[in-house]
């Protein structure tokens, strides 16, 4: 579980940045989303299963996001901005996705073969 939390913990730190300075209530939905991932992920590697089924329906919300915001052929209901996003924020978005997946990967790993163990 050490690298599932190191992971879980990087996507929830990576995943908040770019800080917008400039409007106070997207800083605080940034900051508030990677704590509670981060909490999540804490949870999870402590054994409780449904922080772990919360954190995979996070990572999955999040790739989605992320499809939306790298595609820019995207539908529109797969838009979730309406404004322009730019290059640094697309790779942040891809960084973050990318952590969470191993992350997740990790965990189903770790749970599975703890599973069989026991």
């Amino acid at each position: 579980m050490l690298w599932f939390s190191a992971l879980g913990y990087a996507a929830a730190i990576v995943g908040i940045f770019p800080l917008d300075l400039a409007s106070t209530p997207s800083l605080i939905a940034e900051l508030v989303v990677g704590a509670v991932i981060a909490a999540l992920v804490w949870a999870a590697a402590r054994g409780h299963a449904w922080a772990g089924a919360l954190f995979a329906v996070a990572v999955v919300f999040g790739i989605v996001a992320t499809i939306g915001q790298v595609w820019e052929g995207a539908p529109k209901w797969l838009r979730f901005d309406t404004e322009v996003v730019t290059t640094w924020a697309k790779i942040i978005d891809v960084v973050t996705a990318v952590l969470g997946v191993a992350a997740l990967a990790i965990y189903l790993h770790d749970r599975r073969r703890a599973a069989s163990q026991a």
